[in-house]
């Protein structure tokens, strides 16, 4: 019973509702028809299986950009995985680190904080 919506129809529907934005009413509504929900364990089971094979696709995907730090009070450079990381080390945030990585695009050339030399080493 029902319609079939033809291949042409779904791509339509698909391309109209991608990156469409809900407001957060409408996700408060959402959560709130969903409270009190309970699954089954298999139905458990499955979703946390799908939700695992989805986050190990997404991390193989995604590769840190590589981070050379050298500290010039300690003369130690320290290497990180990502500029989250480099900046958690320093403390600092990652998106101060990309800015000043842009600034010594531009020829600026004094330590980050008086202290570090980053090299963000891109592909």
């Amino acid at each position: 019973m029902g319609y079939t919506h033809t291949e042409e129809a779904k791509g339509k529907i698909i391309s109209f509702l991608t990156g469409r934005k809900v407001s957060e009413t409408t996700k408060a509504k959402q959560r709130e028809a969903k409270l009190g929900i309970s699954r089954s364990e298999e139905t458990k089971a499955k979703l946390k299986e799908h939700l695992t094979k989805l986050n190990k696709t997404v991390h193989a995907k995604k590769k840190g950009i590589k981070v050379s730090v050298i500290d010039l009070e300690t003369n130690v450079t320290t290497e990180y995985d990502s500029v989250r990381k480099a900046a958690e080390g320093i403390g600092s945030y990652f998106n101060v680190i990309l800015r000043h990585e842009k600034l010594q695009l531009e020829g600026y050339t004094k330590p980050f904080k008086g202290r570090y030399v980053i090299k963000i080493m891109r592909q």
